[in-house]
């Protein structure tokens, strides 16, 4: 399933950058239907720029402070846990964090370190602009059915993700 989403540019550019792996949102009902393996188009309107990731999984803590103190600092694309929280705040209420709980998605950019084209961002309210599945085919061999992909290991993510940033 394809999601799109509304992205800010700081987002934007750690995720065509490769330093941000995971996206904090509310688990709310649009994002309760988000699941591995899905595409998500993030959309900068910012920067009248799109992007597409495929979803590895995604963890669902009570608020976004947990989750942070949780979580290497750098799946965000930042270098420390303050940094990240003061963001989130300005994003979320707690109160909105206590009401739908919030979900890490954690995501592979298949458009790799500016690699990617630039498209016009439409409103997401406008379903007749959206790029078409001609433009968007060269992304569906990388998205597998859960059927043939291995068993997603979370740990196993993590720990690799931290080696890499570290140099190992």
């Amino acid at each position: 399933m394809k999601h799109i989403l509304k992205i800010h540019s700081f987002s934007f550019k750690k995720i065509i950058d490769g330093s941000k792996t995971i996206d904090i949102r509310l688990f709310n009902e649009q994002h309760q239907s988000i699941r591995p393996n899905d595409i998500i188009e993030f959309v900068c309107e910012d920067l009248k720029e799109r992007v597409l990731c495929l979803v590895k999984a995604f963890l669902v803590f009570d608020t976004a402070e947990t989750m942070i103190d949780v979580l290497p600092p750098s799946l965000f694309g930042y270098p420390n846990r303050e940094e990240i929280k003061v963001r989130v705040r300005r994003l979320f209420s707690l109160e909105d964090q206590l009401k739908y709980n919030v979900m890490g998605i954690i995501i592979e950019c298949l458009d790799k370190k500016g690699n990617y084209q630039k498209r016009e961002a439409h409103s997401l309210d406008d379903k007749e602009n959206l790029p078409s599945s001609q433009e968007t085919s060269r992304y569906q061999p990388v998205a597998r059915s859960t059927s043939t992909q291995d068993h997603y290991d979370l740990n196993n993510y993590i720990e690799k993700e931290i080696l890499e940033n570290e140099g190992r």
